[in-house]
Formats: structure tokens, sequence, C-alpha cells
């Protein structure tokens, strides 16, 4: 391959590493958030603390859809694997 190629694989592979490591960064952030939100809470409020849960999980879902989605390959099987579960 020629210089330019191989500047250009190794520049798309560290987009794609990039890429994928916010997306974790993201979610466990995300996550983290939620927790705390959920500690503020008092213990009795569970139908609160369930509603937070579950816009967290539908707000993170769609995210990580769109994500999976534009990095293509063994990211959509992933996809595909996890939501089956």
């Amino acid at each position: 391959p020629s210089p330019f190629e191989a500047i250009r694989f190794r520049w798309e592979l560290w987009n794609r590493q990039t890429t994928v490591f916010y997306i974790a960064l993201r979610l466990f952030l995300s996550i983290k958030m939620t927790q705390w939100k959920c500690n503020q809470l008092s213990m009795d409020d569970e139908e609160a603390q369930e509603e937070i849960w579950n816009e967290t999980h539908e707000k993170n879902a769609k995210f990580l859809v769109s994500k999976l989605i534009s990095l293509q390959g063994l990211w959509v099987k992933l996809g595909q694997f996890l939501s089956s579960r």
C-alpha cells in the first residue's frame, strides 16, 4: 500500500477506536448520573426512580442504536446480539 493509504487506514482505525471509547464513556456517565439522581430521592419513591431509569434506558438505547449503525460491521452484529438478550 502507498503511504497515503497507510495513513488513511490508521486514521480510520483511530477514528473508530475513539468513537467506541466515546460511546462507552457517554453510556457509563449517563448510568452514573442516573444512579446519583436516584440516590437523591427517598427510598420510598420507587415509582419516580423507575421512571428515571426508564427514561435513561430509552435515551441510551436510541443513542447506542444510532452509533452502532454508523460504525457498521461487527458493531451491528453486537447490537443485534445485545438486543436479543
